[in-house]
């Protein structure tokens, strides 16, 4: 899961992390904080210092949002996670790899469907 990943990320790398979800910067951290379950929280020193370490993660966060901030590769996978190029497609959901493995699927659940509703 998203928050759990930046969570993960805010601890091992963000130099303004004190721990017991506090902030060096005289403030709860946003990404520890309870209130905050549904939508995620913003902080800039994150997006600008943390994220950009990890491409997979920063691209994963911005899509979140809407944002489409790769340029050419503006989507996110939603079976492997990892960022594609949708090219044309801009209603295609996952990469190259994902799609012939969820095509499958899709056809092995439908023909199942189908005997057991004719046979």
């Amino acid at each position: 899961m998203l928050k759990d990943d930046i969570k993960k990320q805010v601890e091992t790398s963000c130099a303004t992390y004190a721990g017991n979800g506090q902030c060096h910067l005289d403030r709860p951290c946003p990404f520890f904080n309870a209130e905050t379950t549904d939508n995620l929280p913003r902080c800039l020193y994150f997006e600008n210092a943390v994220l950009p370490a990890d491409d997979k993660l920063k691209s994963r966060y911005w899509q979140s949002f809407g944002v489409a901030y790769w340029g050419e590769f503006a989507k996110v996978c939603k079976r492997c996670e990892n960022t594609f190029n949708p090219g044309n497609q801009k209603r295609r959901q996952y990469c190259d790899e994902c799609k012939e493995l969820q095509r499958k699927e899709k056809r092995n659940k439908r023909m199942r469907e189908y005997r057991k509703n004719t046979g």
